[in-house]
């Protein structure tokens, strides 16, 4: 082989993994950085900030459906001249629904025929409850047709002071006081 052969030579292998360093670098530049959303092996405390945000709005929409549902039962009602009956009749089954996820025992069918009965349920009266469900709306009255307070989360404590038709009336930490299903709850 020549000098200028191997000139030659030594420059284009030069060339070329120069060329390959440069799309090496673009090739990884456009790629996944791990731990991240585009990461098929993404970090569990990103998963779980991710549901937990899917589950919160979720949770909204759900709500925002329920007070929707309770508008239309209440014109189908007005129309048909009924309302008490197709009222308390969806209410009762929603609840009985709803309570077959998260029961914690403590309250079974207790209020299953008392629509709007105020109880004085001794049991739950002034004991420390926590959160249950993922997350738990808390609102001004016994309803989801009753604006929001605040959104607990899994595990917030909380003081139930009563019963009424499967909501709780209790005190937060802060001390303000509001309405949570009871099926969300977990009383000690």
């Amino acid at each position: 082989m020549t000098k200028g052969r191997v000139v030659l030579l030594v420059v284009a292998a030069m060339v070329f993994l120069s060329v390959g360093f440069v799309i090496g670098q673009i090739v990884q530049a456009a790629g996944t950085i791990p731990g991240t959303a585009g990461d098929p092996l993404v970090a569990q405390s990103y998963v779980e900030k991710v549901v937990r945000e899917t589950v919160a709005d979720l949770q909204n929409k759900l709500d925002d459906m329920e007070v929707k549902v309770a508008v239309l039962e209440e014109k189908i009602g007005d129309l048909s001249g009924n309302t008490g009956k197709s009222s308390s009749k969806s209410t009762t089954s929603r609840n009985a629904g709803s309570n077959t996820s998260n029961n914690t025992g403590s309250n079974s069918g207790s209020n299953s025929n008392k629509n709007t009965k105020e109880t004085d349920n001794p049991s739950v009266q002034g004991k420390s409850a926590v959160v249950s469900g993922s997350t738990a709306n808390v609102r001004t009255g016994p309803g989801t047709t009753y604006e929001k307070i605040t959104t607990l989360v899994q595990g917030d404590p909380l003081t139930v002071m009563l019963e009424e038709n499967s909501w709780y009336k209790v005190v937060l930490e802060d001390g303000r006081e509001g309405w949570i299903a009871n099926w969300l709850v977990q009383v000690k």
